[in-house]
């Protein structure tokens, strides 16, 4: 009877160190050496931590990595993959009566990122310029300068932005001393494009956050009907400028 006891835990144990061993990552180093634990922490090109069995921890630069072996999560990123930015920010510049104006800008960008360095993408904004309400298309694409979870980015976007609100003349660049006349202008409607400066910052393999300044451009065309002549419109062209400063969160 005790050796039957004995013969099962055995068994059981034994059974228990194949799974544990199964389960274990392994890291190989460039230096011929492999640290078998669990990854705790992995940035891809930049560092990874594991924890031993024996309880210790390690930390190894990606440049020291030869090969990760592991079934729990994974170790190497594909070539491609798809992020989302979703960020928060204002927009800076003169209003139509040339004073200083701070506006609220939204945006998000949904696409892929190739090798840790380049993202392009589509965004979707909510923009509020002079009182009115625009929603901007637009393609966007992000340059990181560096691969680790830390780097410093430069990013261009361009597309087209449609206004959502009516707007009142005497809100758009010129007003008229004439007041009998309906001061309704069409929407304002045109391109717009953009540049920006950041620093991208991953706190977990799959999130991180980023923060940048840059320029707004839009070129806007809206009608309205001739005083003198209701029958005939009159177009007038916006150019309007802003200085742009953004908080987002990034998910892979």
């Amino acid at each position: 009877m005790k050796l039957k006891i004995l013969i099962t835990a055995i068994l059981l144990f034994s059974v228990t160190y194949f799974f544990a061993q199964e389960n274990s990552d392994i890291v190989y180093l460039n230096n011929g050496s492999m640290i078998k634990g669990n990854i705790i922490e992995y940035f891809a090109n930049d560092h990874i931590t594991i924890k031993t069995e024996e309880n210790k921890t390690y930390n190894f630069p990606a440049s020291d990595i030869k090969q990760i072996n592991s079934s729990n999560i994974e170790k190497e990123r594909k070539d491609t993959w798809f992020f989302n930015n979703t960020s928060l920010g204002v927009l800076i510049g003169k209003s139509n009566d040339y004073n200083s104006m701070t506006n609220f800008t939204f945006n998000m960008v949904n696409g892929y990122q190739f090798n840790n360095n380049l993202q392009v993408g589509l965004g979707l904004g909510f923009d509020v310029i002079n009182r009115n309400i625009y929603l901007p298309f637009y393609a966007d694409m992000k340059y990181f300068v560096r691969s680790s979870s830390l780097s410093p980015y430069v990013g261009i976007s361009g597309g087209y932005s449609l206004q959502t609100t009516k707007s009142e003349r005497s809100n758009i660049i010129y007003y008229d001393y004439y007041q009998n006349y309906n001061t309704e202008a069409k929407n304002s409607n045109g391109l717009m494009a953009g540049f920006e400066f950041g620093i991208r910052n991953y706190t977990k393999s799959d999130f991180g956050y980023l923060v940048s300044a840059g320029y707004r451009f839009q070129y806007l065309t809206s009608t309205y009907n001739d005083w003198q002549y209701p029958n005939v419109e009159v177009l007038e062209q916006h150019y309007i400028h802003r200085f742009k400063l953004t908080v987002g969160i990034l998910f892979n």
